[in-house]
């Protein structure tokens, strides 16, 4: 918030066309995500280190999962390998 507060006073005309409607919603919904981002990073803290990575290594496949169910994406094989290799880049 404090960087947004600077660049407004150092820039104004880069937020000329920023419409805040509701700020009551955007209120709960910033407090929601960063106490949400607090619980994550404790919960990481706290598990052992070989849970940690069984968890990050299974990202890609919860994505690929909830990308079928949700968004009504296909799974073909082509998307899978592609899916696989770029996990393994990282």
């Amino acid at each position: 918030m404090f960087i947004l507060l600077v660049l407004m006073a150092l820039q104004p005309a880069l937020f000329r066309h920023v419409a805040l409607r509701k700020p009551g919603t955007h209120l709960v919904r910033n407090g929601t995500h960063f106490v949400a981002n607090l619980c994550w990073a404790n919960a990481v803290i706290v598990l052992p280190l070989a849970t940690v990575f069984a968890i990050e290594f299974m990202m890609p496949i919860w994505a690929g999962i909830l990308a079928i169910l949700f968004l009504g994406e296909r799974l073909t094989l082509t998307r899978a390998a592609r899916s696989r290799s770029a996990s393994s880049a990282c």
